[in-house]
């Protein structure tokens, strides 16, 4: 749905498009907050983006076979940004117990 008059510009040569559509790993930016509705074919396998929940939604709809995957900065941003959240920056500062448990969240990422 889109609720503004947004545009995304891409610039690039032909060769570049034919190499982004046949890319097996897409990577993207939840800068914008619409989609135009030109359907595109793109057949990534997985696509990787940051952690913006509207993103997040729109790949699971739109790139039904891929499989999404996040970087490691954005998770990482994500679980400090839910520290501050709940108030715990004060004490995730001044409290490596509390530091540590907090990147053994963060190290989650890491486990299979």
């Amino acid at each position: 749905m889109i609720t503004r008059r947004q545009r995304i510009l891409l610039f690039a040569s032909r060769e570049q498009l034919k190499m982004l559509l046949g890319a097996d790993t897409t990577l993207m930016d939840g800068t914008f907050s619409t989609c135009p509705r030109v359907k595109i074919s793109s057949y990534a396998d997985v696509i990787m983006s940051d952690f913006e929940p509207a993103l997040i939604t729109v790949i699971a709809a739109e790139f039904v076979g891929a499989t999404h995957s996040s970087c490691y900065f954005h998770f990482t941003q994500a679980v400090y940004r839910a520290i501050q959240r709940v108030g715990l920056s004060t004490s995730y500062n001044n409290d490596n117990d509390i530091k540590h448990s907090c990147r053994k969240l963060m190290a989650l990422a890491f486990t299979f």
